[in-house]
């Protein structure tokens, strides 16, 4: 991981119905799903899961001796989540809870740095959706140098910024042409 970014995709635990802590663990009832895969597309026991509800996903990840420096990049999922790695709260966007009324939804994808010395990561990540008509993990996690993850972040949002700009200025462009022109109303809606 320290250099090329490596994907934690493949079977993960999945807990259904369960928002576990780390002091639940080890916990019996678990199910070696693919991840990340939404809900929907998500079988236990030959049924597919509903889009709403709420899970617990486990992992180890073994790090090569002298790993330093290592960033996690989490993306957003639907619509809620905790996440922990070795036992301590690193990030959350939301709240997950059990019910609608105890889930507040946030989406936000963020990078941050893993703690230094670890040769192993026990990464318990809790999701939750009752907000959303999709619901679970859609994306990767990667490991990687977190200062190269962190400014390939910081890339895409400002081309993100430089293209909204863009949008902006051709939309001031041709409401300009509407009014200092002979109405056209095809420029306006343009």
């Amino acid at each position: 991981p320290n250099q090329q970014v490596v994907s934690l995709e493949g079977k993960w635990n999945m807990y259904w119905q369960q928002l576990l802590s780390p002091a639940d663990l080890p916990a019996e009832g678990g199910v070696l799903v693919d991840f990340p895969k939404k809900w929907t597309s998500t079988q236990i026991d030959g049924q597919y899961l509903p889009a709403t509800g709420y899970a617990s996903y486990e992992l180890r990840v073994l790090l090569p001796p002298g790993s330093k420096g290592l960033g996690l990049n989490m993306p957003d999922v639907y619509t809620s989540y905790r996440l922990y790695v070795n036992g301590k709260l690193l990030q959350a966007n939301g709240e997950p809870g059990t019910s609608a009324e105890t889930t507040k939804p946030y989406w936000l994808g963020r990078t941050f740095a893993l703690p230094e010395g670890a040769d192993t990561l026990h990464l318990l990540l809790q999701i939750a959706n009752f907000h959303h008509s999709k619901g679970g993990p859609y994306k990767n996690l990667t490991i990687g140098n977190y200062t190269e993850m962190l400014n390939e972040r910081k890339r895409d949002s400002a081309l993100d910024l430089v293209m909204s700009g863009a949008l902006l200025m051709g939309g001031l462009f041709f409401f300009g042409l509407y009014l200092f022109g002979k109405y056209d109303k095809a420029m306006l809606f343009f």
